[in-house]
């Protein structure tokens, strides 16, 4: 069967999630399209495995040292002539950055398709810097990005960053200040932060009683992890009525529509989803994130006020009481929270699905 595009993608939800985005939208407008992702990209897709189909790479986690080298380069060859079984038989190659990536679009290049690559962070990343010469075209989600080739430039082309249909739908809505209960959602990246399990639970039993008294806590946080986030909550957190604990959020535009503010890491996807939703943030970005481009994502939410960035460093029980109890004090009432709303709502692209899918069928 010959299809319209191939869309790969893989290893963290940050670069899944676009590329699910993407492929459901293709398919709604009755395209063919081929998903190819890897072991850790398959969890992300659970929800779509009927609809998209997806062909899983035999590639995994980046391994330490000379024999990690070896093991990936062996897992990229393997991929490589899968991916070249599907490649063969489409017209156009989309990736979402990563090793999966990698793999697919060199089989490209040898099928001599057209080849692009989605970039959701400030920062092009190490893959697609090295596929640049290869490349049609580098579609952003930012309208700046550093580290780019001065050779790649002129393929650069800001479409902005796809998000689901559900989460698209948010952005119809308007932001409703705190009145009684404050819902407090909390998102690791895509597989929780060990940190946050640590650090926040402190932080709030730190809040005067009659303020956690009208929380309502959503903690997404790791397995490995919910033990000790549950008993330090108890401990620490002593009045505080309403806490969920789950390793993954499957229902995120629910989570985000019922939020008054966000704590999260800063990876584009998830920026991009509560951007949709308009819903203020405090950033906490990933301090070992390549080329540090949590930073640079966080910045661009920031520069528009919409949310407030702490570094790693900052990241303490004491910093973070001292921002939540500033932001949820109700002398203000609310204004503060208001006011980032708009502004991460500012960096919202509607557009960027219906961008991006046009770019890759017109070949």
């Amino acid at each position: 069967m010959t299809t319209d595009v191939v869309i790969v993608a893989g290893g963290t939800g940050g670069h899944v999630y676009p590329a699910i985005a993407l492929a459901l939208h293709l398919l709604k407008d009755g395209k063919k399209i081929v998903f190819l992702t890897d072991r850790r990209g398959l969890f992300y897709l659970k929800p779509h495995l009927d609809v998209l189909h997806p062909v899983v790479l035999p590639l995994g986690r980046k391994g330490v040292g000379l024999s990690g080298l070896i093991k990936l380069a062996i897992q990229v060859f393997r991929s490589f002539f899968i991916s070249l079984k599907y490649v063969k038989k489409t017209k156009a190659v989309i990736g979402f950055s990563g090793f999966p990536t990698l793999a697919t679009l060199l089989a490209g290049l040898v099928m001599c398709r057209t080849l692009y690559v989605h970039e959701q962070n400030a920062v092009l990343g190490k893959v697609n810097r090295l596929l640049s010469p290869f490349l049609k075209k580098i579609f952003t989600s930012t309208k700046k990005i550093a580290r780019v080739p001065k050779a790649a430039v002129d393929k650069i082309e800001f479409v902005g960053m796809p998000v689901r249909d559900d989460i698209a739908a948010l952005a119809q809505g308007s932001y409703q200040t705190p009145t009684t209960c404050i819902t407090l959602l909390i998102v690791g990246g895509s597989q929780g932060s060990q940190s946050f399990s640590d650090v926040i639970p402190k932080a709030v039993g730190m809040l005067p009683a009659a303020l956690q008294k009208r929380l309502h806590i959503i903690h997404q946080v790791r397995s490995d992890d919910h033990t000790h986030a549950a008993e330090l909550y108890k401990q620490q957190a002593r009045d505080l009525p309403h806490l969920t604990l789950v390793p993954f959020i499957e229902d995120m535009a629910g989570a985000l529509e019922s939020a008054h503010l966000v704590i999260s890491r800063s990876g584009a996807s998830s920026i991009a989803e509560i951007a949709a939703a308009g819903r203020p943030v405090i950033l906490i970005p990933y301090p070992f994130a390549t080329d540090d481009h949590q930073r640079a994502n966080a910045l661009e939410v920031t520069a528009r006020g919409g949310g407030w960035l702490i570094s790693q460093t900052d990241f303490t029980p004491l910093n973070l009481t001292a921002l939540l109890g500033d932001l949820l004090a109700e002398k203000d009432g609310g204004k503060k929270l208001l006011v980032a709303a708009q502004g991460v709502k500012g960096g919202y692209e509607k557009e960027a699905i219906k961008r991006l899918a046009q770019k890759v069928i017109l070949v």
